[in-house]
């Protein structure tokens, strides 16, 4: 510290508080809950003083955007996105479309050959649209074997980039303790 006008240094008390958070830190939010006000206050308050990222949980899944067949909504995803944007908080997308059997709609598995490619593309370039520069695009890969982290990581390191750390999306249970030598 220094000092003018022959103030000691001694005397002068210096209190940092920290206004934001600087080290990104985000949650899947319950849209619905997050979208009722009345009942939700502390719900979403929490969400905005604890979060710098938020993820839509569910609600930009297609399942929950079309579950019947040309019976889209986007408006809780699109509120939802809108509300934490508002309050500072940077939006990250999910998946747009699955693999996975109990994740698919039924009219969906009913689908196949160039019927099947025309819907899920209808329902990319649907949702992207609707979406474009509200989200931020986190995968540059469809396939994760494809990603060699540390590799890319020293690739950025090298470029002095200014590379910190790197983030990892998961999934961890309520009644589960992730291995913490798996993580790493």
């Amino acid at each position: 510290v220094t000092t003018s006008g022959g103030i000691n240094k001694n005397d002068v008390d210096i209190h940092i508080v920290q206004t934001s958070q600087s080290f990104p830190w985000g949650t899947a939010v319950n849209v619905y809950k997050y979208n009722e006000n009345a009942a939700h206050g502390k719900y979403r308050d929490f969400i905005h003083k604890h979060f710098t990222w938020a993820v839509p949980e569910n609600a930009l899944k297609w399942p929950s955007i079309e579950p019947t067949r040309g019976h889209r909504n986007y408006q809780p995803a699109l509120d939802f996105i809108n509300g934490v944007r508002h309050h500072g908080l940077k939006v990250r997308g999910h998946n747009l479309v699955w693999s996975v059997d109990r994740w698919v709609q039924d009219w969906v598995k009913q689908l196949h050959g160039d019927e099947l490619r025309n819907v899920v593309k209808h329902h990319i370039d649907e949702t992207m649209a609707k979406t474009c520069n509200l989200c931020y695009e986190v995968y540059k890969s469809t396939d994760s074997r494809e990603m060699d982290y540390l590799q890319q990581a020293r690739r950025v390191k090298a470029a002095n980039v200014g590379l910190y750390g790197l983030g990892v999306q998961c999934h961890f249970g309520e009644n589960h303790n992730p291995d913490i030598h798996a993580v790493r």
